[in-house]
């Protein structure tokens, strides 16, 4: 039949949304001018997807939670932690770095902020909460869990370690991609993405500036999710720091 036609245009129409969502939220911290210029960027960059995969559909979910964070100006908020945890179900490649950051916003607002968080946390637990009963209550929890394993595997069939994938992803961006920009220019995109969000991390910490310093680690934690360097997956994950690039211009201007 005609269903993966089908699933090749919802993961089209996922990401066309995608797109617009992360421009709402750059209008929402800048203006109307850097929101155009960050959907046509992201547009021209990647404008179509490259099979239907789930970083699309996670990158869906994750571009809504941002949105709600920016928009209840980073604060507690039910639908923050829900569509939060809605992006690990998705595809669990985020589980790891996304813990990491909610973990980290949760302690800096209380800590400089004195905000628990706890709405944010209970809709970030619920749905996983439901999806381990799920898992146990069809007996399927022990074949699931050999899923986490891949990762080693993949590790091991290819004789290396996660510190020389880093090595590498490090290395990619500061020799082939500056010098190889006929061959690989979305790549560039990525690489001004990072590079402005290295300067602005230190800016964000002088300033003390801890809402936009959470968002700038977002980016730096999803490269966990592109470590082989796939350009889809740049694009379904570390390109969030275009909210925060485009911020950082605003604000230098």
């Amino acid at each position: 039949g005609q269903e993966i036609f089908y699933l090749n245009v919802f993961t089209i129409l996922l990401y066309t949304l995608t797109i617009l969502i992360i421009g709402k939220t750059v209008k929402i911290l800048t203006n109307n001018y850097y929101s155009f210029l960050v959907v046509l960027v992201l547009i021209l960059n990647h404008p179509i997807i490259w099979l239907p995969w789930s970083n699309y559909v996670a990158y869906f979910f994750l571009s809504i939670s941002i949105y709600f964070l920016v928009k209840k100006k980073f604060n507690d908020n039910y639908l923050f932690g829900l569509f939060l945890a809605i992006t690990i179900l998705s595809r669990q490649d985020f589980f790891l770095p996304l813990i990491l950051f909610f973990s980290i916003l949760v302690l800096i607002k209380l800590i400089y902020k004195k905000i628990l968080f706890y709405k944010s946390f209970i809709s970030f637990i619920i749905p996983i909460f439901f999806f381990f009963l799920y898992l146990v209550f069809n007996d399927v929890y022990y074949d699931w869990k050999k899923t986490i394993e891949l990762p080693i595997l993949y590790l091991e069939y290819r004789n290396t370690n996660i510190l020389s994938l880093i090595f590498n992803f490090i290395y990619f961006f500061i020799t082939k991609t500056f010098f190889n920009f006929i061959n690989l220019p979305q790549y560039c995109l990525i690489l001004f993405i990072l590079t402005i969000n290295f300067i602005f991390l230190y800016f964000s910490l002088i300033k003390k500036n801890y809402d936009i310093f959470c968002l700038i680690l977002l980016s730096f934690l999803l490269c966990a999710v592109s470590i082989n360097l796939e350009s889809f997956r740049l694009y379904t994950s570390v390109s969030f720091g275009i909210i925060t690039t485009a911020i950082f211009l605003y604000q230098l201007k």
